[in-house]
């Protein structure tokens, strides 16, 4: 009898050690578990709890969520990393909002294009929409023309500065007139939030980048490719292929 309860107490014993390593290991890691550094592109109609567009990814916002806007307030155009819980639709459902830059601070859809006057409005002002090499660039009244270096005409080379559409097109916050062998036509540098990438080591194929196509070769250099996430915010430097898209020469990982 004595030997029995021995035996009964030795097993009571182990299935003790085991019971707090089994919870551990229930606890220790959640594949479900979220994080998103991107730019938010759009907020509920009123208020703040609801879905969220954050780097082209729903993100739901509820009355739990903790949200910080202690470096900077919610916007349109303001940069947050997401914390949360990853749903079955790929959308997230925020547990914590962190803002970190404002949308004045963001730079997540500048573009810097080189290349030359096809076509100009008839206008005195020149406000309208330019063809610079093939590419449309929306001049507004609230656009800066520099022509200290040469006069705007078809056919004048120039540095565009502005924000690029989702069509393709740049609307324009500086127009500088260049020499024109002071410019490289069709080249160009693309700030934007990296949203989808191949997954393989070299990262070769297309990414899109702010809603555009970027061809990523093996000829292609990507520094900090470490640092690479969905959602990270990167600079591609480039020129325009005829469909839109963005051929890479070399993209520059920010963080």
């Amino acid at each position: 009898m004595k030997l029995r309860l021995l035996g009964v107490a030795a097993v009571v014993a182990v299935l003790a050690a085991l019971v707090p390593a089994a919870a551990a290991s229930a606890d220790g890691g959640d594949d479900n578990e979220a994080q998103l550094t991107g730019v938010v592109e759009s907020l509920p109609a009123s208020g703040l709890v609801g879905d969220w567009v954050v780097s082209s990814t729903t993100v739901h916002v509820t009355d739990a969520t903790e949200i910080d806007q202690e470096d900077a307030s919610v916007a349109v155009g303001a940069t947050v990393e997401v914390e949360g819980t990853t749903e079955a639709d790929g959308s997230i459902t925020a547990s914590q909002v962190d803002v970190q830059e404002s949308s004045d601070d963001d730079s997540n859809g500048e573009v810097q294009f080189e290349g030359t006057i096809d076509t100009l409005p008839g206008t005195t002002d020149f406000v309208g929409d330019w063809s610079v090499s093939g590419t449309t660039v929306h001049v507004t009244s609230s656009t800066e023309i520099d022509q200290s270096d040469g006069a705007v005409a078809v056919g004048a080379a120039v540095e565009v500065h502005g924000l690029l559409e989702a069509d393709g097109s740049i609307t324009a916050t500086q127009v500088d007139v260049k020499d024109s062998s002071d410019i490289e036509d069709g080249s160009l540098s693309l700030t934007g939030t990296a949203t989808a990438f191949p997954k393989t080591a070299a990262r070769t194929g297309d990414w899109l980048v702010s809603r555009n196509t970027v061809h990523v070769r093996r000829a292609t250099a990507i520094v900090h490719a470490q640092k690479l996430s969905r959602g990270s915010t990167v600079r591609v430097f480039g020129t325009w292929r005829a469909d839109g898209s963005i051929r890479a020469s070399r993209v520059v990982v920010r963080s």
